[in-house]
């Protein structure tokens, strides 16, 4: 329908004197009214709670409950554990320094389990593995001797790493160290070069009479004419070091002498010590 415009009158009395005897005359003049503003009031915010929003909180809801319910249920927490592959470490001790017991399955860690496991000195590598709704197995292998080491009238056995074990478990003809020295406690450590020089010395010189070691001249043999030789605590250029004790050897037996010890530490500059007798 047509819109109509509203007006107003308004009554103005023009400014003139009137005499004596004259009528006065009033001007009337209309103009149209502007409507008020109209305030346009916001929309409530619910109003704007679409289904895609509420099943979204209700997902929210459902996972946070689900989640508090995980965290306190009890048969999530680890209690015990399934322990393969030892034999020097007890299971006991192996749970123990996994850190698992009473944990929330949820919480757990597998790689941190295995780092703890990692620094017990039997341990070589560790694997640990979950499972619902709270399973732990623990699979471990333990370092194995390589050499045995006698020191004080005991045995020990000797790990690569040079990690100090029980003699049992050393494969059959593994080198046998006779050392200077004290005797040493489980799971110390002897310095992994004297290890491996070793057993490249016996490698290299099936005849000799023995392996030794002196904590001043490091590992050495004892030659099959009775003589020690110290190569020192490193598998370095051992072949050139044994070429120089032949042509060593050869000289000796010639000047018909014998020495107490021959020190080839430094190749280029060997070393020997007469007996008492030979002076």
């Amino acid at each position: 329908m047509p819109r109509t415009t509203a007006y107003e009158q308004r009554t103005a009395v023009p400014k003139m004197r009137v005499g004596p005897g004259r009528q006065r005359t009033l001007h009337v003049e209309t103009r149209p009214v502007t409507p008020p503003r109209q305030i346009r009031l916001p929309r409530p915010r619910l109003g704007e709670l679409t289904p895609a929003r509420m099943t979204s909180l209700l997902l929210v809801a459902t996972g946070l409950a689900l989640t508090l319910f995980l965290l306190a249920a009890n048969g999530f927490y680890v209690y015990s554990a399934d322990i393969q592959g030892n034999h020097l470490v007890s299971p006991q001790d192996i749970y123990a320094r996994s850190g698992v017991d009473g944990q929330n399955v949820f919480m757990l860690r597998s790689t941190d389990a295995e780092r703890r496991l990692r620094d017990v000195p039997f341990i070589k590598r560790a694997r640990v593995s979950l499972g619902l709704p709270a399973q732990v197995t623990i699979e471990v292998e333990e370092r194995t001797p390589v050499a045995l080491w006698q020191v004080g009238g005991a045995v020990y056995g000797v790990a690569e790493d040079g990690t100090v074990l029980p003699a049992d478990g050393a494969p059959p003809g593994a080198p046998l160290v006779q050392a200077e020295g004290n005797p040493l406690p489980f799971g110390s450590k002897l310095d992994a070069g004297w290890i491996a020089l070793a057993r490249h010395l016996r490698d290299l010189v099936p005849d000799t009479k023995g392996l030794i070691f002196s904590t001043e001249r490091g590992i050495g043999i004892v030659t099959s004419q009775g003589w020690p030789v110290y190569f020192g605590s490193q598998d370095e250029a051992t072949a050139a070091r044994l070429s120089v004790l032949s042509s060593l050897t050869a000289e000796l037996k010639q000047q018909k002498v014998e020495p107490e010890f021959i020190d080839l530490r430094y190749a280029a500059r060997p070393y020997y010590r007469l007996k008492s007798s030979n002076r």
